[in-house]
């Protein structure tokens, strides 16, 4: 049985852009840069033998074509098989969606906010709510932020991403103490610090790293940067994006007044904590409107090779007009491929 046929892996799947594509292997969480002549024979030619691409371009790219399997063999982004093997080797399914109205929440404090902390947590809970993320901008001691998490006991909430601002008196042991306390907290990251640091617990005990930074976060102002780093490569990730936002499909923010918005940097808001119930709002029309817009109808996005892999931001976009504008804070030019500072 003649092995001629070149197959990727189903979890390696190649996205276009503008000048160049990606392959985003979806199992080992990375992404490679290919040409745009290789993603035209991957997509084009996807069960035709490597022999029959070959004489589909007069045999004129026979050396090319070759370099490109041997990278691809290298990479170990696919393999050969015959005719009759193609079968068993199905394309991934790129449905996506979650048993939940909600899957993952924003709650913003700040030293001014007194809305029923409680009361989000068990709302977002009776919501099915997964991940939450809680961003403390000012100053707070260590006992005041484990109460906060303390609301999360009894509920089944997966995950919790924590910014907290810099305190002195808060030390790692403590923090490294309340991830083993609760282990649903995922993230620390400790803002406004006086430097850039990674901690992992010496003991090894499998405690999650602190994440210093020095950057100031000090309101709801402070994100929307798009940058590499956040670049987020998985199944999940990949799948949702093919047809939701992936930074506002089904999210749901409680800002520092107790404001129920999509995002607590959009404008828009659906009420506030003290008096409107969360799944009053999640059944507005008006307030899962910007969900399905995802990166293939976004200006400059669509021609994007990252667009799959990048979380988008409606709030700060180019066009305040036009609510498919580019992203205000992204300064990557997929035309030129270059990087600029924004």
């Amino acid at each position: 049985m003649k092995k001629d046929y070149f197959k990727l892996f189903s979890c390696c799947i190649p996205v276009k852009g503008a000048s160049r594509s990606i392959i985003c292997d979806l199992q080992r969480n990375s992404f490679e840069f290919i040409p745009n002549d290789l993603y035209k024979i991957i997509t084009l030619f996807p069960n035709m033998s490597v022999p029959s691409i070959k004489e589909n371009y007069n045999n004129r790219f026979n050396e090319t074509i070759d370099e490109y399997i041997v990278f691809l063999l290298k990479n170990e982004f696919g393999f050969y098989c015959s005719e009759d093997e193609l079968v068993f080797f199905p394309e991934l399914n790129l449905d996506w969606d979650y048993p939940a109205r909600i899957t993952n929440a924003i709650i913003d404090l700040n030293k001014f906010s007194n809305y029923p902390l409680l009361s989000v947590f068990q709302q977002l809970d009776a919501l099915n709510c997964k991940d939450i993320q809680i961003r403390i901008f000012d100053k707070r001691e260590y006992n005041q932020i484990e109460k906060i998490i303390s609301y999360s006991d009894g509920l089944r909430i997966k995950s919790i991403e924590l910014l907290i601002c810099y305190n002195k008196n808060i030390t790692q042991k403590k923090l490294f103490a309340l991830s083993k306390k609760y282990t649903r907290i995922k993230t620390i990251v400790i803002h406004s610090s006086h430097k850039d640091e990674t901690i992992t617990d010496p003991q090894r005990r499998l405690f999650i790293p602190i994440q210093y930074r020095k950057q100031k976060l000090v309101s709801e102002q402070d994100c929307g940067k798009v940058s590499v780093k956040d670049f987020c490569v998985n199944n999940e990730m990949f799948t949702e994006s093919q047809k939701y936002n992936t930074c506002l499909n089904r999210k749901i923010s409680i800002t520092t007044e107790g404001k129920i918005k999509n995002c607590p940097s959009l404008e828009n808001s659906f009420g506030n904590i003290e008096n409107v119930k969360l799944e009053e709002v999640c059944k507005m029309d008006e307030f899962r409107k910007l969900w399905d817009i995802n990166k293939d109808k976004i200006k400059v996005c669509k021609d994007c090779e990252f667009r799959y892999i990048c979380t988008d931001c409606r709030a700060y976009i180019k066009n305040k007009n036009d609510i498919y504008s580019k992203p205000l804070k992204c300064g990557y030019d997929p035309y030129t491929t270059t990087f600029n500072k924004n």
